[in-house]
């Protein structure tokens, strides 16, 4: 094992591209940026470089080594603009520094694939992040001296949050050594506890160990699974070709766009976007590019499992307690009434809002600090998470009348629905495996990072069920589709048909107002869904819809499209704008305009 004089650059910030990328995602110039002497001597970066320098050059051939090993990068300290990312330690953590990880690849067919796809833990050294990694690209180019070049995108994260920041690397390596890496983050979604759009950039010594990987066989094979189950992307301007008299200069709606980092249209199984926007230009893996969607979990987490549940073990699920499921340790006899379907409405009667229901505030209390909340969301365990919301006082009206909105009881569902699940199939079962093996896996969904809490030591955690999903906008995609065709997939139902059309159909006494205006009228919620009103002309529709922090937005049309956003700042919610231009393209009402 050897390695070159090394260095690592993180940035997020505005650059030019000088690169230009052709169709196929390579380069159509020679290469200019990340040159063999800038990646294996320097000199120290200053900033973000085009994506496209991440790509194969135009004069790129196939690489002249497999890779198969891991990739050893030390903890170290970022430079940034603002120079700090956070006034002190987050969390009781730095996200000044990078964390220390061990990162195993094997090359195959091209490509670069990691040996693991889950969040990777950095619990060693001071480091606020996390990292998920996904495939890259292995290559050669004549003024590498015979090495191969290798690039991945990554994820860096934080366990207990639910943003996601963007980044890209790449590396020279042969049989046995590797040149510098260099590595860029410049692409977000609206963080929390980190308030501030960042730009950071450094340098560290990084080492391969080189040897044979037991698993390749298994990663590959999920891979070409992954890769036979993609949805085709397409350009959103050819949606508007293909559907004449479509109009896009209002799609992502009025004073978002720099905030906007991928939207469009599923139509007919195929991704229509503007493409996966950065700071450095087009992300250059658009279809890895992973999104902390903050709570767009609730609808892909939670809501999904109780409906897989619900076709498993038929609609009495609904009714089952959670009293009956989970020990609770304060405010009993409230409890003791709160079913699973109550607590997937945010109707549970918990909470520590105000008594005023007419009109009803459904964000009255979220958040709220004498709820406990911070101590919440910074909790790691499952049984401290469930301690501090059990502590909780009760509304006067009881559960399944009011909705009130509040991260903590998906995860109290999420914990109940999976000892239901134990109760039922043995010890060894979990809600996330069912999703995984029964639902995700069926659709074409191979890897689905989830953030956890603890429960057992040396066990995987429970899911937060709240935020803390880190899909690609496919996969987001993917379980839309499911649901738009009431739970169906080649013929199975796998989600409960009725259970769909209960959250996501017109309005009935099992949803509720939320006192959130659309263009169209007041919003209604059930089942973790938000119901948007739809109005153009003659026709009124609804717009069952998955909406997370920061503007992230899923939405279910009525005529069969999904249309989606992910973005990194202001609370645009409304899909209206979006809506308007698949309601152009084939009508939400049959024979309406």
């Amino acid at each position: 094992m050897r390695a070159f004089a090394a260095f690592v650059l993180i940035a997020i910030t505005p650059s030019l591209c000088a690169q230009q990328a052709d169709a196929s995602g390579g380069v159509t110039t020679a290469r200019s940026l990340l040159t063999y002497a800038e990646l294996t001597t320097g000199p120290q970066p200053k900033g973000l470089v085009p994506n496209t320098a991440f790509l194969p050059a135009a004069d790129a051939a196939d690489a002249t080594q497999p890779f198969s090993g891991e990739l050893l990068i030390p903890e170290f300290e970022l430079q940034s603009n603002p120079a700090r990312i956070a006034d002190g330690l987050v969390m009781d953590r730095d996200p000044q520094r990078f964390p220390a990880v061990r990162l195993g690849f094997v090359s195959a067919d091209g490509e670069l694939l990691p040996t693991m796809r889950d969040i990777q833990l950095t619990a060693a050294g001071r480091s606020y992040w996390d990292i998920i990694v996904d495939p890259g690209r292995v290559w050669s180019e004549p003024g590498d001296r015979g090495m191969s070049r290798a690039s991945f995108p990554f994820v860096l994260m934080n366990r207990l949050e639910g943003e996601s920041h963007n980044g890209v690397a790449t590396f020279l390596y042969d049989r046995d050594r590797v040149s510098g890496l260099v590595l860029q983050v410049m692409q977000q979604t609206a963080p929390y506890y980190l308030t501030r759009l960042f730009s950071a950039w450094g340098h560290t010594p990084v080492r391969y160990d080189a040897r044979a990987v037991p698993e390749r066989d298994t990663v590959v094979a999920l891979r070409q699974r992954e890769r036979a189950a993609r949805l085709p992307m397409a350009d959103l301007t050819e949606f508007a070709r293909v559907h004449p008299g479509v109009k896009l200069e209002r799609f992502d709606g009025q004073g978002i766009a720099d905030d906007v980092v991928i939207s469009g249209i599923l139509d007919a199984g195929t991704i229509y976007t503007a493409g996966c926007r950065t700071e450095a230009g087009d992300f250059p893996y658009c279809e890895s590019m992973r999104h902390g969607v903050w709570s767009v979990t609730k609808s892909l987490v939670p809501a999904v499992a109780l409906l897989r549940l619900a076709q498993k073990y038929g609609p009495q699920v609904y009714a089952e307690r959670i009293a009956d499921h989970l020990r609770v340790t304060g405010h009993a006899a409230e409890w003791s009434r709160v079913t699973f379907l109550d607590a997937a409405n945010m109707a549970t009667g918990i909470g520590s809002g105000s008594t005023a229901t007419d009109p009803n505030d459904i964000s009255d209390g979220y958040l709220a600090e004498v709820s406990g909340y911070d101590a919440w969301y910074r909790a790691p365990t499952l049984a401290e998470r469930l301690a501090i919301t059990f502590r909780e006082s009760a509304y006067p009206w009881g559960p399944g009348r009011v909705a009130r909105y509040r991260d903590q009881d998906p995860l109290v569902l999420m914990a109940a629905m999976d000892n239901y699940l134990k109760a039922r199939e043995g010890a060894q079962a979990s809600v996330w495996q069912m999703l995984m093996k029964e639902v995700f896996e069926p659709i074409g969904i191979v890897h689905l990072p989830q953030a956890r809490v603890t429960t057992t030591p040396g066990e995987p955690g429970l899911p937060i069920g709240s935020y803390g999903l880190y899909p690609t906008i496919a996969d987001a995609l993917r379980v839309a589709q499911l649901l738009q065709k009431g739970g169906v997939h080649d013929g199975v139902q796998i989600l409960s048909a009725p259970g769909i059309a209960q959250s996501a159909g017109p309005a009935t006494p099992a949803q509720f107002r939320s006192g959130e205006i659309s263009a169209a009228g007041e919003v209604i919620y059930a089942h973790y869904f938000w119901n948007v009103p739809f109005r153009d002309q003659a026709c009124v529709a609804n717009i069952p819809s998955m909406m997370g922090w920061g503007g992230n937005v899923v939405a279910l049309l009525p005529n069969g499209m999904t249309a989606f956003r992910i973005s990194r700042g202001r609370e645009k919610w409304d899909p209206t704008d979006m809506a308007v231009a698949a309601h152009r393209a084939r009508s939400f009402c049959a024979g309406s305009p």
